[in-house]
């Protein structure tokens, strides 16, 4: 948190990177950005991939992509920190989107994951909604990205997903 080499501050959401290296010290790189469509879900407060419908992203993010809450530049951050536990992209609520990796390139690609997931379920809604992957499925794709040691140290936590239903 205190810069090594320059004479410039440090931006105002650098704390929310932080947040991500406090929660998982294993991560080595954050990637915030403001892509359109999934941006539109964390403004209007809808909720993405929240039941898991494909199962690569699953095995990529984790099994869903909360939305944490609207907080002002520079207040806290424990709700952040608690999101990033359950996997590797959040929402960041009335703002943009964030996502982790060991490297640049997966934070990178897994931004652009979020972005495509965002576009596949808006196009869903308009042909009647996007359909949940079974819960049994989902704990098995939890356990391939366990294997694979990707995501959070602590692990992922399941959702069910049988009897959610999007909102829209």
């Amino acid at each position: 948190g205190k810069g090594v080499v320059g004479s410039r501050k440090v931006f105002s959401e650098f704390a929310l990177h932080l947040a991500c290296y406090r929660a998982r010290p294993e991560l080595k790189w954050v990637v915030h950005a403001h892509p359109p469509t999934a941006t539109a879900f964390a403004v209007s407060g809808e909720a993405l991939f929240d039941p898991p419908f494909m199962a690569e992203p699953v095995v990529s993010l984790g099994a869903r992509i909360p939305t944490v809450a609207y907080a002002a530049p520079g207040s806290g951050t424990s709700e952040l920190e608690a999101a990033i536990l359950q996997g590797d992209a959040v929402l960041l609520g009335n703002h943009g989107v964030l996502t982790v990796g060991p490297d640049a390139e997966t934070a990178f690609l897994r931004m652009e994951l979020v972005e495509h997931l965002a576009r596949i379920q808006l196009a869903a809604r308009q042909l009647g909604g996007p359909r949940p992957i079974p819960a049994s499925d989902v704990e098995k794709l939890l356990e391939a990205r366990a294997k694979a040691g990707l995501g959070p140290a602590r692990g992922d936590a399941p959702v069910a997903t049988a009897d959610r239903k999007s909102t829209r």
